[in-house]
């Protein structure tokens, strides 16, 4: 039996095509037995309109009201396969937390939930496709958040698996010689965590590429030319005829250039980086694992992507 469908839908389906067929009257026998015959291949080969969980459906904005529709379908004899022939939406799959993503995602309730919505939303055939673009979009967000859970997992999974002495020795050092992770490779793509007189002279921008601003109040992954090509920002803007002719110059308020930022760097706002910087030197798992939910707060919330890494790949 397909267990998409909700078992009380299933058995009223069943008992109303049973009625008919135990009932006498020719005509209702021969229609309670051929839905019996149809609803049986539906079951069989899972071509037929699925039941949408009301909570996992809230939660994804889908109207009570179509939810409703959609699962009483299925408990009318032969409607089901019917109208999943004639007119139906699919959603798409979700993707699932691995055993590192698994080990740290009680400390993420509030994505854990969404992930577990999605399961219970992805794959599901809907009467004239009723909330597909909804669930789709609630998938393809707690897909996102699945894969950056699984990240943090595996970073602290290969923190766990270190040479212990060597562990508390440098947690000693962090504690009282101020020594900060900067030269750890974190997130796809080789982020870091930069020093914070990197922030303040990347923050001193005033003009980036055709002299746009960075706002202060997010972080960014900015968009531009690579250290190993030409900008070309004298041919758009003379006055950059001074700043380096390759990757990403930044400026102070004078347009004298401070410093250079490559193409998809992350950025982080200096709020966020003081954070980050005390619980590094804390040292401890807990603080560990304080840094990963700010910092995933922080790509997913609050981090202007010009480069579409985050919605596209992460």
């Amino acid at each position: 039996m397909n267990t998409s469908v909700n078992p009380t839908s299933l058995s009223i389906r069943d008992s109303i095509s049973d009625a008919a067929i135990q009932s006498g009257n020719p005509y209702a026998m021969a229609i309670g037995a051929a839905t019996k015959v149809l609803d049986a291949i539906g079951d069989a080969t899972g071509f037929h309109l699925d039941d949408i969980d009301k909570t996992a459906g809230n939660r994804a904005g889908v109207n009570g009201g179509a939810m409703f529709l959609n699962n009483a379908m299925n408990a009318l004899p032969g409607m089901s396969i019917t109208m999943a022939t004639f007119g139906s939406g699919k959603t798409g799959e979700a993707i699932d937390l691995n055993d590192a993503g698994s080990s740290v995602a009680a400390a993420y309730s509030g994505s854990q939930n969404d992930i577990n919505a999605s399961q219970k939303l992805a794959g599901k055939r809907t009467l004239f496709g009723i909330g597909t673009g909804k669930m789709n979009d609630f998938i393809q967000n707690a897909n996102s958040q699945v894969s950056i859970i699984n990240e943090i997992g595996r970073t602290n999974a290969l923190a766990k698996k270190s040479d212990y002495g060597t562990n508390l020795a440098q947690q000693n050092l962090n504690r009282y010689a101020g020594t900060n992770y900067q030269t750890y490779a974190i997130g796809k793509n080789g982020m870091k965590i930069m020093s914070r007189k990197e922030l303040q002279d990347i923050l001193a921008t005033r003009k980036l590429q055709k002299g746009g601003i960075i706002g202060t109040d997010t972080s960014i992954l900015p968009e531009g030319a690579l250290h190993a090509r030409l900008n070309h920002l004298q041919d758009t803007n003379p006055d950059l005829e001074d700043t380096t002719r390759k990757g990403i110059p930044v400026l102070d308020a004078k347009g004298n250039q401070v410093a250079e930022v490559e193409k998809e760097e992350l950025v982080l706002r200096l709020e966020i980086t003081k954070k980050l910087e005390e619980l590094m030197k804390d040292g401890s798992e807990d603080a560990m694992i304080e840094a990963g939910k700010i910092l995933t707060y922080e790509l997913i919330k609050n981090t202007q992507d010009n480069t579409g890494q985050i919605t596209e790949e992460v």
